[in-house]
């Protein structure tokens, strides 16, 4: 999904699951992110930007800042 083209430039992909159910799109998710992970480790070190992953409404997968959580008040 994300070799370059014959110009040289990676595809832009989108990835949509807002279709889905909430664990049809847990499981999409959490294939879709090892799969990513597993082709980065394969990689070599660069300093070159090789891809970028932009994770929309991650809220509720992934716990919030500590700065950002709603301070109890006492």
């Amino acid at each position: 999904m994300v070799t370059p083209g014959a110009d040289g430039r990676t595809p832009v992909v989108i990835v949509s699951v807002a279709h889905l159910d909430e664990e049809e799109r847990a499981l999409v998710i959490g294939v879709l992110l090892e799969e990513v992970l597993a082709w980065v480790r394969t990689l070599p070190g660069t300093s070159a930007l090789r891809a970028l992953m932009v994770f929309d409404e991650v809220y509720g997968y992934a716990p919030p800042h500590p700065a950002t959580r709603r301070r109890s008040v006492r």
